[in-house]
């Protein structure tokens, strides 16, 4: 205790922050602090042997409902590129059951596709530097709508992108290093997510190859619990 009396509030390893390392930030989504609605579901076919499935109603134009919020120590600022390892869990569509809500407090938070093609979230947060067009289709309150493309609808994947029929890249800008939160909340029911991935790309230097930050032997990213 302090001299007040009071506890310390302790960094939990549920809360502290996931250490960037390298460039690179590997966490494994069932070990998130997740609300109901959604599920750990367990098989041979996900990293850690889990993943977590979003089981509640769809929210196609409403983001902010089943919110996981998680945050990330930044060590080596710059440029990160957003990837997201996930399935279609019901079904056989690729188009249904592919999207979850997705807020990067970053400095600058915003989709890529090509020198002057950036896509800024709507109704994006004051802090947010991102300057660009509209993402097409729905999008609000600083929120991306992230989905997966492509069959079959079954097999995991690490395709993610936002604007509809576009698919543009999702990349965060961290300008400083520290504590940055991250923010996932349901649209589409049965949508399953295993893995999240940050690495560094698109920098004047120290990148990541993105078959090395995808490459799923990679632990999960250890906590920072320094306080």
């Amino acid at each position: 205790s302090n001299d007040n009396g009071c506890t310390p509030t302790e960094v939990t390893a549920l809360s502290a922050p996931f250490l960037e390392e390298n460039g690179l930030i590997v966490i494994e989504t069932e070990s998130l602090d997740y609300p109901s609605g959604w599920i750990k579901k367990e098989d041979n076919f996900s990293t850690g042997n889990a993943y977590i499935q979003w089981t509640g109603g769809d929210y196609f134009g409403t983001p902010g409902n089943g919110v996981i919020s998680f945050e990330v120590s930044i060590q080596n600022p710059g440029t990160y590129h957003f990837v997201w390892r996930n399935v279609i869990g019901h079904g056989a569509s690729p188009s249904d059951a592919n999207d979850s809500w997705l807020k990067i407090l970053a400095d600058n938070y915003y989709g890529y596709r090509a020198a002057g093609d950036t896509v800024c979230p709507n109704g994006q947060e004051s802090s947010n530097a991102c300057v660009g067009g509209s993402p097409r289709g729905s999008s609000s309150n600083g929120w991306f709508k992230i989905f997966r493309s492509g069959t079959p609808a079954t097999e995991w994947k690490w395709n993610t992108g936002t604007s509809d029929f576009e698919g543009h890249a999702i990349y965060a800008d961290f300008n400083t290093a520290g504590v940055y939160e991250i923010q996932i909340s349901a649209r589409s029911k049965h949508h399953g997510i295993d893995r999240v991935v940050l690495f560094r790309d698109r920098n004047t230097s120290d990148n990541v190859n993105f078959g090395a930050a995808v490459n799923t032997d990679l632990v999960e990213s250890p906590r920072d619990l320094a306080p």
